[in-house]
């Protein structure tokens, strides 16, 4: 396992005596948020099964200023043959990809399937000209990918007053959000003809996190894949949730599960979800280190 650590600054400037502080403070959260997960989206061109944890390191006052560390753990599974880790060149990588998203917010509105394209185009030739693509098992963000980033980069700055200026530094390179920029999700998608393809497979995956509480997905290993799957077997969720059915650390589980696959016309891949139909098994099993 590899990893990648980097350290950005996030400033809100803001007129005291025109603020209010709760929305202040919401609008700084969901700022925070709309830079991590774009970050994120990045990594994940790298590598799908990516762990990411943030970190608050420090506030300042006068502005809110607050210091983030990041860490992006990638399995070094994902690495091209005798490829090795550059953190710099990923870091460059990411910050040029989360640029190209920002130069592209500040042109004006985003409305069109093309303006989403371009910026994959732009942000897959900075992968080729960083040796991104040759390093490792490269995948392109795809279309859904960037227009979720710019839908919620758009959302959280809009809530910006004109007074009110959002400033990403890292090191001694600053950027200026763009804000009040519009990004029509609908009118895109209504450009993307898109196909549904459904399938069904019986597999044995490994239990890593339960759902105890019936609230979210549970998560599970296939091969070296990760696999967020919902369990929709209600009689073995009762079984399960009375302790009838006991899972324990390194157990897999049998199931038969759907796979529902969103593509657009292209044939890019937009969207995949996971549903386990039916738990025929618990296989015992031991803990992988």
């Amino acid at each position: 396992m590899s990893t990648i650590e980097k350290e950005i600054e996030i400033q809100l400037e803001y007129s005291p005596e025109n603020s209010n502080a709760s929305g202040l403070f919401l609008t700084y959260s969901k700022l925070i948020s709309a830079v991590t997960n774009t970050e994120l989206m990045l990594v994940k061109t790298i590598s799908r099964n990516v762990k990411h944890a943030n970190s608050l390191i420090e506030i300042r006052p006068g502005s809110i200023i607050s210091k983030i560390k990041e860490q992006f753990e990638i399995d070094d599974s994902e690495f091209a043959k005798e490829s090795e880790m550059v953190s710099d060149v990923v870091c460059e990588y990411i910050n040029n990809g989360r640029n190209t998203i920002f130069d592209a917010m500040r042109a004006g509105p985003i409305s069109t399937e093309k303006q989403i394209e371009d910026i994959r185009v732009l942000i897959t030739t900075g992968a080729n000209e960083k040796g991104i693509s040759e390093r490792f098992s490269y995948t392109p963000p795809s279309i859904s990918e960037i227009i979720d980033s710019t839908k919620e980069m758009a959302g959280a700055t809009s809530e910006l007053r004109e007074d009110e200026t959002v400033i990403l530094s890292e090191g001694t390179v600053k950027t200026e959000l763009p804000k009040n920029v519009e990004v029509e999700v609908s009118k895109i998608e209504r450009e993307l003809s898109k196909k549904f393809v459904t399938t069904k497979r019986e597999l044995i995956l490994k239990v890593k996190k339960p759902d105890y509480l019936g609230e979210a997905k549970w998560e599970f290993k296939h091969g070296k894949n990760r696999v967020d799957a919902n369990i929709e077997d209600e009689d073995w969720l009762e079984r399960f949730h009375s302790k009838k059915a006991i899972i324990a650390p390194g157990d897999s589980l049998e199931v038969i599960i759907r796979l529902e696959e969103e593509y657009d016309k292209h044939g890019d891949l937009l969207k995949e979800e996971y549903a386990i139909e039916k738990v025929k098994e618990i296989i015992r099993g031991r803990i992988d280190e």
